[in-house]
């Protein structure tokens, strides 16, 4: 083998391991500073992370809570609500929603004692706004394991990375602190058809 494929062999793998994240980025927390045991664990507000749930990006360290736990994302931070397209005050508008099995509520209350809340709504590509306040066809259940159920929807699944939760003030969608999710759309939701009606009426939501 010559040198050249060598290193690009080399290469390939070392850039293989530095992208391989045991989780989503957009679910990872900072535990920069945590407490280290001889195991290489660390512990951060009370949360062990086990060292093939953490990683190291630009000299601070990440966690992966949600390998741990049940989490869910929220968009702002915990005092935020979105003001039309931008975090800010959330005043008092207060959140909160039922946790579901399928469509039936459970008895697990309240919400951020069940789930640990990441803060972020960063998607991979467009994002999309859903009001079911508005329109049956958006209605969403949040699961006890972190995912959301859109019954109306093709795929009617989505993964804690693929959404975020918050209170929407948002003039042009006619929602005064209503709850509702940013959909994190993927290339194969932007062919079906819930995800096509979203964009007929223009309900992509860049933020």
């Amino acid at each position: 083998m010559s040198v050249f494929y060598v290193l690009l062999a080399f290469v390939y793998v070392c850039r293989g391991q530095s992208d391989t994240v045991p989780c989503p980025k957009v679910l990872a927390i900072n535990i920069t500073g945590g407490t280290t045991d001889r195991n290489n664990s660390i512990t951060k507000d009370g949360i062990v992370f086990e060292k093939n749930n953490y990683f190291v990006s630009n000299k601070t360290t990440f966690g992966c809570v949600c390998n741990i736990m049940p989490c869910i994302r929220k968009c702002c931070r915990a005092e935020q609500k979105m003001v039309n397209r931008r975090c800010g005050p959330r005043n008092n508008a207060s959140m909160s929603f039922l946790i579901y099995d399928g469509i039936v509520a459970t008895n697990i209350t309240p919400y951020y004692e069940h789930f640990h809340l990441v803060y972020s709504k960063k998607c991979k590509r467009t994002k999309a706004l859903i009001n079911p306040y508005k329109d049956l066809r958006d209605t969403f259940y949040v699961q006890a394991n972190g995912t959301l159920f859109l019954p109306h929807f093709t795929r009617k699944l989505r993964r804690p990375e693929e959404y975020c939760i918050e209170v929407f003030d948002v003039a042009g969608y006619e929602m005064k602190d209503v709850l509702s999710v940013i959909l994190c759309l993927s290339d194969a939701d932007l062919v079906t058809p819930p995800v096509h009606r979203l964009i007929c009426t223009g309900r992509f939501y860049d933020v």
